[in-house]
């Protein structure tokens, strides 16, 4: 039987949401009754006045856990998606718009700036992007740690491999050209559903609360990220 209270994830999203102090955020595992798994926090719905899914064209908070060599870490941080042409158009009320914007003009990458400088550590910024329905579906993930004001692309077995194996992100800007310039060059694929995770990730600490761990997480550079989750 899976264990929600146990979920490291979930406990996270919980003491936000008790950070926060509004009953309108709602709680959810990123998978249907995974409740193990990853957890989103959503934001209250204002201008849409709808409570409920889906819950694609919001920004979120995202939150999951992963171990590491018998050490576990936590990833905290925010969701933004665009919709594919195929299956579900990008409408007026995603938040995906409001984030190309920011993305843009430079607030993007400004925001990155405090995030890093006020977490002392590095950001993780990763791109997921698809073609087609399951079970045909075809999906690349590109992983980049941004950190004193440059990206990397970051390379890893687990993932697609080299730039060239990629089969949905065709032509990735370099990493000198910067990470606004490369997630908006992906986002010109119209046939594409992109997704961009935003993330601080610290290794779990045995003897103290995760609560306790991802408050610290919060009141230290975490709550920068508030304004991308949302409508």
């Amino acid at each position: 039987m899976q264990n929600t209270s146990a979920n490291p994830a979930y406990q996270a999203a919980t003491e936000v949401k008790r950070i926060l102090s509004s009953d309108v955020y709602q709680l959810k595992p990123h998978y249907h009754k995974q409740l193990d798994g990853p957890w989103y926090l959503i934001p209250p719905q204002i201008k849409t006045k709808k409570q409920g899914p889906p819950y694609y064209h919001l920004g979120k908070f995202t939150f999951s856990c992963k171990t590491v060599k018998a050490e576990k870490y936590l990833s905290a941080g925010v969701h933004a998606e665009k919709g594919s042409a195929s299956s579900t158009p990008t409408g007026d009320t995603w938040f995906w718009h409001t984030f190309m914007s920011r993305v843009k003009d430079g607030t993007f990458e400004d925001d990155l700036l405090r995030l890093a400088k006020s977490l002392d550590d590095k950001v993780i910024i990763q791109i997921n992007g698809h073609h087609g329905e399951k079970p045909n579906r075809i999906s690349d993930t590109l992983l980049y740690h941004w950190q004193n004001g440059k990206c990397s692309h970051v390379k890893s077995d687990e993932l697609s491999g080299s730039k060239n194996s990629y089969q949905v992100f065709k032509d990735i800007p370099t990493d000198n050209e910067g990470i606004p310039r490369i997630i908006e060059a992906l986002s010109m694929d119209q046939w594409a559903w992109i997704d961009v995770y935003v993330e601080a990730e610290i290794p779990l600490i045995q003897e103290k609360k995760v609560e306790e761990q991802v408050n610290d997480l919060w009141y230290r550079g975490l709550h920068l990220l508030q304004k991308y989750a949302s409508e």
